[in-house]
């Protein structure tokens, strides 16, 4: 990712949910790895990853 011009750790903050990367980044990112820009918001992913963070009662 050294050609994108972003630190391990913005890459991994990205990964783990704990910040996002712009439109022009997300837009960028898919053309990079020569995919969909939806594919780079995989919902059902995101959704299953926020309910194991939740709080439990």
């Amino acid at each position: 990712m050294r050609e994108f011009k972003r630190g391990r750790n913005t890459i991994s903050n990205w990964c783990t949910g704990k910040s996002f990367p712009s439109v022009p980044e997300v837009w960028r990112l898919a053309e990079m790895l020569g995919v969909e820009v939806g594919e780079l918001y995989a919902v059902e992913d995101w959704a299953k990853h926020n309910e194991e963070k939740a709080p439990t009662e």
